[in-house]
């Protein structure tokens, strides 16, 4: 059972969200930590955690702790074929990264533009869990709500 005893936090902005440091999502329990991670969410609504290296698995349950899996694909898959963490990449399974102007890209882009995750579902999900796999140099900042108002909240560095 892992607890947080020596957690320490930094606020993103001013008046919303924070970085949690000292803690290893890959150690989440339960009956540990979770509890400590779920008050300061409801405190702060978006933590940021750093460096932190877990599989598809680790993050299922890790999200699972927060209420039900949403699954937007179930009506796609064939019998038998499990779920798989949604992935947002232009990346291509072959390893190729997709042109400006293809399709995909252009479609990743528009999605960038607007984008209301499940709010529109008559039970929305309670929380995204968003995990940064490859990171550029040079990323565009987020906009995340912040008491009804959008404006960037992550910090740069």
């Amino acid at each position: 059972m892992m607890k947080i005893d020596a957690i320490e936090t930094r606020p993103l902005t001013p008046t919303f969200g924070i970085e949690v440091l000292n803690v290893d999502l890959t150690n989440v329990t339960e009956d540990g930590s979770f509890p400590d991670l779920r008050a300061l969410f409801d405190e702060h609504s978006a933590l940021l955690f750093r460096n932190q290296n877990f599989s598809d698995e680790t993050h299922l349950k890790l999200a699972a702790r927060f209420g039900p899996i949403e699954d937007r694909k179930a009506d796609e898959r064939k019998p038998g074929e499990a779920f798989t963490v949604p992935e947002v990449s232009n990346i291509m399974a072959d390893g190729s990264v997709t042109d400006e102007m293809d399709l995909h890209t252009l479609n990743l882009q528009a999605n960038f533009q607007w984008h209301s995750d499940s709010t529109f579902l008559p039970i929305p999900a309670l929380i995204n869990i968003i995990t940064a796999r490859v990171i550029p140099s040079e990323a565009a900042q987020p906009n995340w709500p912040q008491h009804g108002r959008p404006g960037p909240i992550c910090p740069k560095t």
